[in-house]
């Protein structure tokens, strides 16, 4: 025997309409993972550092500025000398011609000592006398070639100082100018 089921009449389906599907609804929920987090903590840790470490940076003058401050009183001394040489050249007939070539040579020294220091730190060298008739106060100018010789020996050893306190370029500058201010002593202005 056989059984039969029933079966339904079968009915046509709907036709299908076009209709767009729902689009997604974002999340106004920020999900971040652990991961995340800690590489966010990392980064603003290194920015911390950073930002501490460059604020150090600029805790005092740079080598470069000490150094041409070292020089300062020295370019002063040279435009000092070479004025007090031109001004004893015209009243000491004697000496009058060493007198010029010590000028020139002070000049030298005075130009060569405010290029170096306008190299290592422009704000500095704005602190050079250049014109010692200027300067308020500092010390009365040589009225005669042996208290000028004292004068240039003082130089010739501030010079030696800052080269023995210095190193490279700076120091043969300044240990040539103290060799050069000692033979203008010994040589040219002897008595």
């Amino acid at each position: 025997i056989m059984c039969r089921v029933p079966t339904l009449p079968m009915r046509a389906a709907p036709p299908m309409r076009a209709t767009p599907r729902p689009t997604p609804v974002l999340s106004t929920r920020l999900v971040m993972s652990r991961r995340s987090v800690i590489r966010g903590a990392l980064a603003a840790s290194a920015v911390a550092v950073t930002a501490g470490s460059l604020a150090a940076c600029d805790s005092g003058p740079s080598a470069e500025q000490l150094t041409a401050e070292a020089l300062v009183p020295l370019a002063d001394a040279a435009h000092a000398d070479a004025a007090t040489a031109l001004a004893l050249s015209a009243t000491d007939t004697d000496y009058a011609a060493a007198l010029k070539i010590v000028a020139d040579q002070r000049t030298t020294h005075g130009q060569v000592l405010t290029e170096e220091i306008t190299r290592l730190h422009q704000d500095t060298a704005k602190q050079i006398v250049t014109d010692p008739s200027t300067q308020n106060g500092g010390t009365a100018a040589p009225s005669s070639v042996d208290e000028f010789r004292t004068r240039l020996t003082e130089s010739g050893r501030a010079a030696g100082k800052v080269a023995l306190g210095e190193h490279g370029y700076v120091a043969g500058l300044a240990g040539s100018i103290s060799a050069s201010v000692a033979s203008i002593v010994e040589v040219a202005l002897a008595a």
